[in-house]
């Protein structure tokens, strides 16, 4: 008995010295993420504060999240024309740009105001940039593309006229059109191969034979296909491409026509991944975040994701467009707020 006290004593010692040590390390840690974030804060009130600093003339923010849409442009051209009014408009543009997509023309108003306005046009880009907003990275000159950053296909979604909210993609149905093809055309060769060898008939009665029945296992799955809807796919497929080739011949970031080519149709889905090396196989100038201030505006950007509600965004199609500067405020009060408490 007297072994089995002692014993329960050690093991109850054991248990609250482990757990003494683990309210240390928890505590540790909160710390250690509390003294992170205030030297962020400090760090970013160093690099991006002061409107009367020379340097900050240098260089303008502006942080797009969100759908791309004709409001989302009014809001980036307003932010842009006030600071020419206030005569603080840099030559120089860093736009930090995440998005799942939306309006192709909405995209190329973006990207041709962006290079009206900027000497330079540099997009950084911290998250998902898809669809609409690849077109609008197009317009760039050069792209950041954060470590968790990455790029989609150049494909348009259109909407459902039979599905509230729900939206088709233009890769979807030409992908299934190539399958199709595809399918038909081994259905025939098989067939033929097989009447032909295995029954002894002459080649054109056995491809007379295989076409017949191609056409019966094919006809019913191609009779769902919308003529109409194709040729809606078709013509916003090639808006897309118009509207690229137009933003390429302002910033020459693409390496080639077939680099074009490749983010129109060279990819399975809407929502394949193109990161930081696959981009740079089709842009000239694709590159990380190479010193302090642009890895603060990455940090920043993903503290103030975190923070918002983008699927009401989504919904109500309007995007978040602020100067850098106001994110920067609102996610450092952010912080004041949860020290206090």
């Amino acid at each position: 008995e007297t072994k089995a006290k002692g014993e329960t004593k050690a093991k109850g010692e054991t248990k609250a010295k482990g757990e003494t040590k683990a309210k240390g390390e928890t505590k540790a840690k909160g710390e250690t993420k509390a003294k992170g974030e205030t030297k962020a804060k400090g760090e970013a009130k160093a690099v991006l504060d002061a409107d009367d600093d020379e340097a900050s003339l240098e260089l303008d923010v502006i942080n797009y999240l969100g759908p791309i849409s004709h409001n989302g442009y009014l809001k980036l051209t307003k932010i842009i024309e006030s600071k020419i009014e206030r005569d603080s408009k840099a030559n120089r543009l860093i736009l930090v740009l995440a998005t799942s997509g939306g309006e192709p023309d909405a995209a190329y108003r973006i990207g041709s105001a962006l290079n009206y306005y900027y000497d330079e046009v540099e997009i950084l880009i911290p998250d998902r940039c898809k669809s609409a907003g690849t077109l609008i990275a197009i317009a760039a000159h050069e792209l950041i593309i954060a470590d968790l950053g990455e790029l989609g296909p150049l494909d348009i979604q259109l909407r459902k006229s039979d599905e509230m909210g729900e939206q088709s993609s233009t890769l979807n149905i030409f992908k299934t059109l190539e399958e199709l093809q595809k399918s038909t055309l081994e259905s025939f060769r098989h067939f033929v191969t097989d009447i032909r060898y295995g029954t002894g008939v002459s080649t054109k009665l056995a491809a007379d034979i295989a076409s017949n029945l191609t056409k019966s296992l094919i006809s019913p799955i191609a009779a769902q296909i919308d003529p109409m809807k194709l040729g809606e796919h078709n013509r916003a497929l090639q808006i897309a491409k118009d509207y690229a080739t137009r933003l390429n011949d302002l910033s020459d970031n693409l390496r080639s026509i077939d680099s074009l080519e490749q983010l129109i149709s060279g990819y399975p889905c809407h929502s394949f991944v193109i990161d930081r090396k696959e981009a740079k196989v089709l842009f000239n100038r694709v590159r990380g975040t190479q010193n302090e201030q642009e890895e603060l505006l990455y940090r920043f950007a993903r503290m103030y994701m975190s923070k918002v509600s983008q699927r009401e965004m989504y919904r109500n199609n309007e995007a978040d467009v602020q100067d850098f500067k106001l994110i920067v405020d609102l996610v450092t009060s952010s912080l004041d707020a949860v020290e206090a408490s």
